[in-house]
């Protein structure tokens, strides 16, 4: 079994999505179950809502792996030696901001992301109450170098 005991420490709610489903898809490449820590608000931060806004179909294991040294990805794109050879028995530390970590397993992703009814029922009761002619922007600002690097990558 591989977890990823720093969910809801490192990286706010899109970060948390990307390190679930890269545990998933890599237990799933490796043949290994996994496992995603509980809530625990003394070392996560205040928006760990991973268990609270998705279902979760897939994962029936909530709890810690007890590991020492968690294995950490070696850079900030995918990492194909840990996605093939990942050890049991370790919690995974880092973004893994790549969706070849869980391509493979999509529609299980897509699954498990899910919103429960008590988070997507008030936005589709909102969405219906604007028209058809909506346009929704998120602006990001609490980032400014991720803001510098997708301007200066083209992406935006």
């Amino acid at each position: 079994m591989i977890g990823f005991n720093h969910i809801g420490t490192i990286g706010r709610f899109g970060n948390q999505m990307f390190q679930y489903a890269a545990l998933k898809g890599i237990a799933a490449n490796c043949g290994l179950d996994y496992t995603i820590p509980p809530k625990n608000s003394q070392i996560q931060i205040d928006n760990y809502g991973l268990l609270d806004a998705f279902e979760l179909s897939g994962n029936k294991n909530i709890g810690w792996i007890e590991s020492e040294n968690p294995i950490q990805e070696k850079h900030f794109h995918f990492d194909e030696n840990l996605f093939n050879n990942c050890p049991d028995n370790v919690s995974l530390y880092g973004f893994f901001q790549s969706e070849k970590y869980f391509k493979h397993i999509e529609d299980d992703i897509h699954k498990d992301f899910t919103f429960k009814s008590n988070w997507l029922d008030p936005c589709k009761e909102f969405r219906e109450q604007m028209g058809d002619e909506v346009i929704f922007l998120h602006v990001r600002r609490g980032d400014p170098g991720l803001l510098i690097r997708e301007v200066s990558s083209g992406h935006m």
